[in-house]
């Protein structure tokens, strides 16, 4: 009895501190096994949990916002962690030496991965970075068994030993909103086997991939201004070093010793003749890429952001075409015309634009709502508007429509879902943009791709447990023209038929359609212009 009451005021002590204080002591931990908190918690103290062996599994109640360092470290038998939507913080090393740590879905609300958080949580194989995270800190995944990572757009940093010793990593792909590699990130990351830095890093630090002894090529883009001592040594004597001609990188291997190769290189400047012929005047190619992912509305997508900067990835290896680049983001119908005009601005008769679009479009049972754009705060572009807009644009056109990213169904809306009629919104939108006007009764100047044909579906690809989407139509025109979105790394020109490092209308939309199928969806592209017309080229 006497033992039966100890245990019983025990309880009651841990409850009444959980109530009163928050979670505040380790010995406390020792008498539970899952632990599901209370649902007035809103804060877990700093080593409240650390280095019981007791705990396997946590159960956070919703109101938690907060987890303090080294809370949970330690707790080598935990193999099970649910977190709230409203966590706001994790502190550093707050899993750290969790053994048997397997998987972990870490809030979208987070915006920091912090200091340690899973350092040497060595069976730890899956984890999501939220999208919303603008930083991973030092040593936040080192030593786990991570075996594919995918870092979300807007991350900035990623912090020194982030990843190291990471054997098993053997994808990561890095977005172009990173400014900043530290020092050691990939160090001995044995499987990686294949790296692109995107354009944007500006920083690679010291040891950066040293020891990642299966790496056998690794991109590094122009803009990149600093590399640390072995910023790129491998320790692997095949490893090859990806530059563009004349670049800073270029310029640091030569005098390193570095064993590289060019994926881009300079264009010669031709030598003008005794008798030159007049200038057309030069051409200027300009490109706004447009996507909506909803955030926290019913009509949430997953995979515009991946096909904005895999649009603007491919985009940049297209040298023979340079065009500069303008992304957007979540944008109102009202934003979509200001950046039609700030992004097309100062374009005359020889220039190029481009206008890409990957969200949802409408299936409105109006005519001018049918193929309408959707964007944020509930407002619409209809097709129309669009070609209204694009009509005050000088020169040629290009028009590359994933609006029908939903799959099955067009317009998930607040009001409910309304099936997709592929055939009325193609037509809508090539009607729109094969109408001739008044003032170019000769051709409109317009190439315009949508995502599918009539009697079929749209579809997006992507996985749970990576958390990476991606629009099927995006992924075969960016595949067919150099960059494989999904592995993240620069292929061959697929769609480049005939060999002269030009991909036209024709050979997109040919190439797009065969690798939908080839994938097993029956989803063809539509086109309209003249179908030898080039939209970019090497």
């Amino acid at each position: 009895m006497i033992g039966g009451i100890g245990v019983k005021r025990k309880c009651l002590l841990v409850w009444l501190m959980v109530l009163l204080l928050g979670l505040s002591s380790a010995a406390l931990a020792e008498y539970a096994q899952t632990l599901d908190l209370p649902d007035s918690l809103t804060y877990i103290e700093a080593q409240a949990f650390a280095g019981s062996k007791a705990v396997t599994r946590i159960v956070m109640p919703e109101h938690v916002t907060g987890i303090g360092s080294q809370a949970f470290s330690g707790c080598s038998s935990l193999n099970s962690i649910e977190l709230p939507d409203t966590m706001e913080s994790i502190g550093s090393f707050a899993f750290s030496a969790c053994y048997n740590l397997k998987s972990v879905r870490l809030p979208d609300s987070l915006t920091e991965i912090s200091e340690g958080m899973f350092l040497a949580c060595i069976n730890l194989e899956e984890v999501n970075i939220p999208r919303s995270a603008k930083s991973i800190g030092e040593m936040a995944f080192k030593g786990c068994s991570l075996t594919d990572v995918v870092l979300p757009q807007g991350l900035k940093r990623i912090e020194r030993e982030a990843f190291d010793g990471c054997i098993n990593l053997g994808r990561i792909n890095i977005p172009d909103s990173v400014q900043t590699i530290g020092d050691q990130v990939f160090m001995r990351c044995e499987s990686l086997t294949e790296v692109v830095i995107p354009e944007g890093v500006t920083t690679i630090g010291k040891n950066a991939f040293y020891g990642c002894s299966g790496l056998e090529r690794i991109y590094l883009p122009q803009s990149v201004t600093e590399i640390g001592d072995g910023g790129v040594d491998t320790g692997h004597d095949e490893t090859v070093v990806m530059v563009a001609e004349g670049s800073y990188a270029h310029t640091w291997c030569e005098q390193n010793g570095v064993v590289y190769d060019y994926y881009m290189r300079a264009t010669p400047t031709p030598t003008p003749s005794s008798t030159p012929s007049p200038d057309s005047g030069a051409v200027t190619y300009r490109a706004l890429l447009i996507g909506n992912t909803y955030p926290d509305t019913q009509m949430e997508l997953l995979g515009p952001d991946n096909d904005i900067a895999g649009m603007k990835a491919m985009l940049a290896r297209q040298s023979g075409t340079p065009f500069s680049v303008t992304s957007r983001l979540n944008v109102t119908a009202n934003e979509v015309m200001h950046a039609i005009t700030s992004a097309f601005s100062g374009a005359d008769s020889n220039d190029v634009s481009m206008l890409y679009y990957s969200g949802h479009g409408a299936n409105s049972t109006s005519v001018d709502g049918l193929g309408a754009l959707c964007c944020i705060d509930d407002t619409f572009v209809t097709v129309n508007a669009l070609r209204t807009w694009l009509d005050t644009v000088p020169g040629k056109k290009i028009v590359l429509l994933d609006s029908c990213y939903s799959g099955n169904y067009i317009n998930k809306s607040r009001s409910g879902t309304g099936a997709f009629d592929a055939e009325r919104f193609n037509d809508s939108v090539i009607a729109a943009f094969s109408a001739k006007t008044r003032a170019n009764l000769e051709s409109s100047g317009y190439y315009v791709i949508t995502a599918c044909s009539k009697d079929q579906n749209s579809y997006s690809l992507g996985s749970a447990s990576t958390n990476f989407w991606y629009g099927l139509f995006t992924y075969g025109v960016t595949k067919g023209s150099g960059f494989d979105m999904l592995r993240q790394t620069e292929c061959s020109w697929y769609a480049d038929s005939n060999g002269d490092e030009a991909i036209t209308l024709e050979e997109a939309y040919g190439y797009v359609v065969s690798t939908v199928r080839g994938l097993g969806y029956e989803q063809a592209a539509q086109y309209y212009g003249e179908t030898d017309a080039v939209l970019w080229k090497k």
